[in-house]
């Protein structure tokens, strides 16, 4: 990718550890690396990652960046990914194994998460959970606060006595959210999944 193209445009950035947004201009570029002219204050340090964005005549591009240095109104970022957003219903899967506090209808119910994806989260429970209910969690990160919300799309018997699979496909992220979804996911565990097809 040939970062010299966002040269002498304007970005809007959005920190995953504060929730604070910023913008200014992208003054150099280098192979991996972003060096940015902040216009107004910001609370950005070293080693906060940015959901960031920017616009130029061919689109609109976004990417998830690390400060690596602060100098004064001066950032140096590099890009840690580019930020897409999927539709697909089939998506890598990671593992990632974690105590979950989920809420149907304002009620609390207890989950162990077993596997995230961009699009949707693998969970056991103790109660099967009927296709189309709606659930809401919400997880502390590194990086701030993640709140996000989806639809059960599967409930089965999972392979642990008397709990439950289920599969949520999640609803669409603001930006800032799907950024720390996005670091969750770099964090898991990667997982195959394999199909099996009936004869």
């Amino acid at each position: 990718m040939d970062l010299k193209i966002y040269r002498g445009y304007r970005f809007f950035a959005k920190s995953l550890r504060t929730s604070e947004s910023f913008w200014g201009w992208v003054a150099e570029t280098e192979v991996n690396d972003l060096q940015l002219d902040l216009l107004g204050q910001t609370e950005a340090a070293k080693g906060d990652r940015l959901a960031f964005s920017i616009t130029i005549p061919t689109g609109t591009f976004q990417f998830l960046v690390r400060v690596t240095e602060r100098d004064g109104q001066t950032l140096r970022c590099s890009i840690d990914s580019r930020i897409t957003l999927v539709d697909s219903k089939q998506t890598a899967r990671r593992r990632k194994r974690m105590e979950l506090p989920i809420q149907i209808d304002g009620e609390a119910v207890m989950g162990e998460l077993c596997d995230i994806s961009e699009g949707g989260i693998g969970l056991e429970t103790f109660q099967p959970l009927p296709t189309g209910t709606r659930l809401e969690f919400s997880l502390e990160t590194e990086d701030g606060p993640l709140a996000a919300a989806g639809h059960v799309t599967y409930s089965g018997p999972s392979s642990s006595e008397g709990s439950f699979r289920i599969g949520v496909s999640l609803e669409k992220m603001d930006r800032l959210t799907w950024a720390r979804w996005q670091v969750l996911l770099q964090d898991g565990e990667r997982v195959t999944v394999t199909r099996t097809r009936s004869a």
